[in-house]
């Protein structure tokens, strides 16, 4: 190999691991991080059935298929803690990588990949809409970017076969992100762009279908191939609703979208304050777009190669903004109409601006930098200093909150997280491996730590409708329950209680101190009371 292959080679290298260590720093909390009970525990019940068996949650369909049969297979050799380790550090590789290709490909000098990303990461943490992040704990979404940022850096480079390859592989694992990122670039691709000189220096005008004509065996071949992978996650979505009738499926997206997750898809209908907050946030990436594009359209020292592809990731953050646009557009025009109206929203339109707008501000800002800096302009230290100061201030609190907190995020709403590790320790110990519990719906978890299957909890919510009903339900139930024991009706608690246990054959029932039940409890840990719902007999009525 020669040695400048080998030079550039090492300074990849150099800049994924730099990368990597920023995903680390952002992402490297305790296991579990607050999402992976919800996706793990699903990896290891489809592998292993007897794992938290009857579990509503776990036994409902399958809206990732790809990632639960390709990576689930883990759990039978690894602890959900190890295989959560290795599935993160798997997928922070990849984005690293990817991230490394993409920024380099836009800005093909040294270090300033790494620059970038610290401002992509920054931007996501502190600087989104609704709520959707990259970097966390393992899920399929985190797979998806970066083949999404394969794909780019592909789509950038013309390299149009790769470009449909990597689309098709990210929208297996999850179809939004992969399906939202074909949309907007099919759009882009599908408007002419604007004149430009060939190389004879004759001026015209090029289209993506002229493209196709030009480069048909290889767009032709990753579309197809693309297309094949993509039914991995098309399916499975497509199969979600199953034979549901269409009134339980529009009382099913409606839950879905304005009960359980209006931050992701209905922001709206939050709270103004709220709204207020998050657009105020969020508004101040797009200011920095804005800003950063006039900026560089003084005359400067870029590449034409450059200039042009930072347009071109503009253009693909103006893509994701009108997809969130058409969603805002969505919310009001169907406000009188929420079955309308979820049925729609339901599809995540918000999900890319939270990531594209912070890629775009990232990328153009170390182009800036690196070019006010290459004509020794005072400008270029100010952009860089601001650049680096606007990554570590997020950062740098990440770390001390970790630090002052090492709590597991999934663990941080137990009001005595030790004691819930050393309660669920019991459980798995001391239970059948087929007993169902009721929970505090805060808890998040239960089935990670124990293996045992629960009744019904907040964070998981099937995604088929005829599960995202049932599980509805069974929150409004136990719901009652808390909110007698939260009232002080104690005796109206423990009817409703037994109700519910007899009706769904939960086996014991766990509450804390402040919402303790008029029974003997079985089993004490710390502010934790554990109740053996088997020795109690249910209510011979439901009367209220």
């Amino acid at each position: 190999m020669p040695i400048q292959d080998g030079q550039r080679a090492g300074q990849a290298a150099a800049e994924v691991s730099l990368i990597l260590m920023l995903l680390f720093i952002v992402g490297g909390d305790p296991s579990p991080a607050i999402n992976e009970p919800h996706y793990l525990c699903r990896l290891k019940h489809f592998w292993d059935p007897q794992f938290a068996a009857g579990d509503l949650f776990l036994e409902s369909r399958d809206a990732h298929f790809a990632v639960v049969w390709s990576l689930g297979w883990l759990t039978q050799f690894l602890s959900l803690t190890q295989t959560a380790w290795l599935l993160r550090l798997g997928a922070w590789t990849l984005l690293a990588v990817a991230w490394q290709r993409l920024a380099t490909t836009v800005l093909p000098r040294p270090w300033w990949s790494v620059f970038s990303a610290g401002l992509l990461l920054a931007g996501i943490q502190e600087g989104n809409l609704a709520g959707e992040w990259v970097i966390g704990g393992f899920e399929a979404k985190c797979l998806a970017y970066g083949f999404v940022w394969l794909a780019l850096t592909a789509w950038l480079r013309e390299r149009w076969f790769w470009m449909a390859l990597w689309l098709g592989i990210a929208s297996a694992f999850h179809v939004l992100v992969g399906g939202w990122a074909v949309v907007i670039l099919a759009a882009i691709e599908l408007l002419p762009r604007a004149p430009e000189k060939s190389e004879s220096g004759a001026a015209g005008r090029w289209s993506w279908l002229e493209g196709v004509r030009r480069r048909r065996p290889g767009v032709v071949a990753g579309l197809a191939i693309g297309g094949l992978i993509a039914l991995a996650g098309v399916v499975p979505a497509l199969r979600l609703q199953g034979a549901a009738d269409p009134e339980t499926i529009a009382q099913a997206n409606q839950i879905y979208v304005f009960d359980r997750l209006p931050h992701h898809l209905a922001p709206l209908s939050k709270p103004l304050p709220w709204i207020a907050e998050r657009a105020g946030r969020h508004g101040v990436v797009w200011a920095l777009l804005g800003i950063t594009t006039l900026l560089l359209r003084r005359p400067g020292g870029l590449s034409p190669h450059t200039t042009s592809r930072l347009a071109q990731m503009r253009a693909f953050a103006y893509g994701a903004g009108l997809l969130a646009l058409a969603g805002f557009a969505i919310e009001m025009a169907f406000a009188d109409y929420p079955a309308r109206a979820a049925s729609l929203l339901r599809y995540y339109w918000f999900r890319w601006i939270d990531v594209a707008a912070p890629m775009a501000v990232g990328l153009q800002a170390a182009a800036l930098a690196a070019d006010r800096i290459a004509r020794r302009q005072y400008a270029g230290v100010g952009w860089l200093a601001a650049g680096i100061a606007a990554t570590a201030i997020p950062l740098g609190m990440t770390t001390f909150h970790r630090y002052s907190d090492p709590c597991p995020p999934a663990d941080r709403k137990a009001p005595d997280a030790a004691a819930w590790v050393e309660l669920c320790q019991w459980v798995r110990n001391e239970t059948a491996p087929d007993a169902l519990f009721l929970l505090p719906q805060w808890s998040q978890s239960f089935k990670w730590r124990t293996g045992r299957a629960e009744v019904v909890t907040y964070k998981d919510i099937p995604q088929d409708a005829a599960g995202i009903v049932a599980w509805s339900q069974r929150r409004d139930q136990v719901g009652a329950v808390e909110t007698a024991l939260r009232k002080g009706r104690s005796e109206l608690a423990k009817q409703r209680l037994l109700e519910v246990a007899a009706k769904y054959g939960a086996d014991y029932c766990i509450t804390t101190r402040g919402r303790a039940l008029p029974l003997a409890p079985h089993h004490v840990v710390g502010p934790y009371l554990v109740y053996d719902l088997r020795r109690e007999s249910p209510p011979a009525t439901g009367t209220d």
